[in-house]
């Protein structure tokens, strides 16, 4: 059902539109493009139905069909002499339940129409056969194909009512039919007739070439009396100055010219015509060559990258770079960036910003879920519908030919057999060798995408196909610290929260309350859920304000902004902002103060950031072998295995293992792991496990460490380091064990943090023993005599 204001009506002159068409139109009355106009600025729909009388210009309900359409405006072109062309995409039919005319336009309220589909199989497919026929004696089979392939009779129908060559009256007459076997039938027996006269004549042959005759004949008496054939040689002299005017490629010009010459021997009405003038109308709208015109200050564009996100700094230094590469050498090849990134944390906001530093058009195109290659390189055109791909329609509706083009999530792709694969589909458009030449299935001639500056967003970098990832050059953008945190919240998001929720006041919010909100109410690597918590605080202010304003008009006082400031809190502390937020959701992580034997602090990465795992060992009566529990993928339980041979190939460790391991079971459990956990970087943790839990000598509480290990004892590089130690120092733990060949990525740790952790780089098992077991629990029989 339409909205309370109703949906803009577009009357239509001699024409009759059925759910499933993509058509262009041409307006020329005002009160239709007002109506146009209208529908842009809110939801781009509107309602379409055919007038009774094709000669009045201004229509009342009366002078309406009951039954139309609603369709959503896809496309609005400009053409000289206040002709107005418009793609519209039909969706429902609909039925007018009261019309509304305002001063420059009508609305109309209207109602669903509801379609009874109870119709059999066979009498399906005898329509089917039917029109099979028509289209094989009509030379026209091919145009049929792509009807008969739905398998929905309503959709079918619909198909072959927009397209069969029906009066208007037949076709009003099928649009306002309720049972979708009438509408067959009523098909049928056209269809039928047609049949029995051409078998009559006996010139099947004959009947085609005539069928094709009228076709391309333009000046038919229907076309004459619904637009004139003055109008029509207006839209074709439009189309061709704009093809003149588009500074197309070559081929693309020759192409647009050809298929000028097509449309003028085609019947204007007619349903291939239409698809040549939606075709023309993409080649016109492509900006062949209109393009943005980029930053020359290096300097303005750093400080609108800095001025609304903190850190990033390889991300910035690279669009820099990119920058100053195209002042020295303008025709330089376009970098392929891919931001890899927990959620939340401003992998697409921070495009739209390299967009604003670089003076690009900024378009962005979500790529989570989408599973079909047409989608990404478009159509045929032989297929009913059909339409440019989203890379081709994203450059159109920047209006640029070197935009900043977003393709979000390309880790989210999906693909099947019948579909094909959308991310090989990119690795044309992607590829700096290739993309010069880039071809779109439904334009069909080559797109210059060598000005186009893409950035791609993936959450995970083993999610994105290979070939893909070969082609794009990766900046990893980390979690956000909590100091990182603390400082966006107070530069950026209360004073945006506070604005959008009517705070007028100048209300302070401590850093304290803000690490109060990140540690108990948020598990996250970004900022979405804290700013979601900043802003169930405004509201709650917000209603405080609104009672207060209530009170003090009851009182029948003045409401000065002064004497509401008092009644409001001036400042929100950790107390306020634990009675705004209600019961906090996370417990607050605290270091082991104990020492306790088969127990170690270990170091995961997870999707909010960083996270302090408890790894627990210890020994059971049996025959031999390791039981892990706690959620653990197969990586975790091969690193155990291999945490337990480095162990007993080690003749100096061996020594401290006077168990004998073959009448014991090893159990390794992690406590508390709401998520499941894998990854080569817990060998080391699990080692000292075992090895304190064999040798019932306690682990240090205080000290977290992360590595892998090797069957010799080596322990080898792993990811995620500032994740891991911005956790371990969020709880408080003061040292860290860090296996030394991930010593250069120290260098991402803010200064605060280095400043007050002792990070010890290891190379060996040997050099993790003489941090994790304190010298006074050993005796003179262990390793350290």
């Amino acid at each position: 059902m339409s909205s309370e204001r109703g949906l803009p009506l577009l009357p239509l002159r001699g024409l009759v539109l059925f759910p499933g068409q993509l058509i262009p139109l041409l307006v020329k009355r005002k009160r239709s493009y007002a109506a146009l106009l209208s529908a842009t600025d809110t939801d781009k729909k509107v309602f379409l139905v055919q007038q009774k009388d094709s000669n009045q210009e201004q229509v009342s309900q009366n002078d309406l069909f009951d039954v139309g359409v609603e369709g959503r405006l896809v496309q609005l072109l400009s053409l000289p002499n206040e002709v107005y062309k418009v793609l519209i995409e039909v969706q429902d039919r609909a039925e007018i339940n009261e019309l509304y005319p305002e001063i420059e336009m009508d609305r109309v309220i209207t109602q669903p129409f509801i379609s009874i589909v109870d119709i059999q199989e066979e009498t399906l497919e005898q329509t089917k056969q039917m029109v099979a026929e028509y289209g094989k004696k009509m030379g026209m089979s091919e145009r049929f194909d792509a009807i008969l392939a739905h398998r929905d009779p309503a959709a079918l129908g619909d198909g072959l009512a927009a397209y069969l060559p029906l009066e208007m009256s037949i076709k009003q007459k099928l649009l306002d039919e309720t049972f979708v076997e009438k509408r067959l039938s009523l098909m049928r027996n056209w269809l039928q007739g047609e049949l029995e006269k051409s078998e009559a004549e006996g010139l099947s042959g004959q009947v085609s070439n005539q069928a094709k005759s009228e076709q391309s004949n333009p000046y038919q008496d229907s076309v004459q009396q619904n637009r004139g054939g003055s109008e029509e040689a207006e839209e074709l002299v439009a189309y061709r100055n704009a093809i003149e005017s588009a500074q197309m490629m070559p081929e693309a010009k020759q192409k647009a010219l050809y298929e000028l010459k097509r449309l003028k021997k085609m019947r204007p009405m007619s349903s291939e015509a239409t698809v040549v003038r939606s075709y023309l109308d993409w080649l016109i709208s492509y900006p062949w060559s209109v393009q943005s015109d980029e930053h020359t200050d290096l300097v303005q564009a750093r400080e609108v990258l800095d001025a609304n996100h903190r850190g990033l700094e390889t991300l910035k230094d690279r669009i820099i770079e990119h920058l100053a590469v195209q002042q020295l050498h303008a025709t330089a090849k376009q970098p392929i960036l891919c931001l890899v990134g927990p959620p939340g944390v401003g992998k697409t906001s921070v495009a739209r910003a390299v967009a604003d530093a670089t003076g690009r058009a900024y378009v962005r195109q979500a790529l989570g879920g989408v599973r079909d290659e047409a989608e990404i390189r478009g159509h045929r055109r032989t297929y009913i519908g059909a339409m440019p791909g989203k890379i081709a329609q994203s450059i159109c509706r920047s209006g640029v030919n070197n935009p900043l083009f977003l393709l979000d999530e390309v880790d989210k792709m999906a693909s099947d057999f019948h579909h094909g694969d959308p991310a090989a589909a990119l690795l044309e458009a992607l590829d700096p060798e290739q993309n010069t030449e880039f071809r779109d299935h439904y334009l069909n001639v080559g797109i210059d995408l060598s000005e186009v500056l893409f950035i791609c967003t993936a959450n995970t970098r083993s999610s994105i196909p290979a070939p893909l990832l070969d082609r794009m050059e990766l900046i990893e953008l980390p979690s956000y610290s909590n100091w990182e945190k603390v400082e966006i919240a107070q530069l950026h998001l209360w004073e945006k929260q506070c604005s959008e929720h009517g705070i007028t006041e100048q209300i302070g919010l401590k850093a304290e309350a803000l690490r109060l909100i990140i540690e108990r109410y948020t598990r996250e690597a970004g900022v979405r859920q804290l700013e979601r918590c900043l802003a169930s605080m405004c509201r709650k202010l917000a209603k405080q304000k609104w009672e207060l304003l209530q009170a003090e008009q009851k009182l029948k006082t003045s409401s000065e902004e002064a004497d509401l400031f008092e009644q409001l809190p001036s400042t929100i502390d950790s107390e306020l902002a634990l009675k705004l937020l209600g019961k906090p959701k996370y417990r607050s992580q605290r270091k082991e103060k104990n020492d306790h034997v088969g127990v170690v602090k270990g170091l995961a990465v997870t999707p909010w950031g960083g996270e302090v795992l408890t790894i627990e060992a210890a020994l059971i009566p049996g025959k031999g072998g390791l039981i892990l529990t706690g959620r653990l993928g197969d990586w975790l339980k091969e690193s155990a295995q291999a945490a337990l041979t480095a162990l007993q190939c080690h003749s100096q460790i061996s020594k401290m293992l006077k168990t004998d391991l073959s009448e014991q079971k090893i159990h390794i459990h992690y406590p508390g792991n709401a998520l499941r956990t894998d990854g080569p970087s817990a060998g080391l943790a699990m080692s000292i496990a075992i090895l304190s839990a064999i040798t019932g000598i306690p682990a240090r509480g205080d000290v977290a460490m992360t590595g892998e290990i090797s069957l010799q004892g080596r322990i080898l590089q792993i990811g995620g380091v500032k994740e891991k130690i911005l956790a371990a120092h969020r709880i408080g733990i003061k040292k860290i064990l860090l296996p030394s060949d991930n010593e250069p990525e120290l260098d991402d740790l803010p200064e605060e943090v280095k400043d007050d952790l002792e990070i010890v780089l290891i190379e060996h098992l040997e050099d993790a023993i003489q941090h994790l077991f304190r010298k006074e629990s050993l005796n003179e029989d262990h390793f350290f005599s």
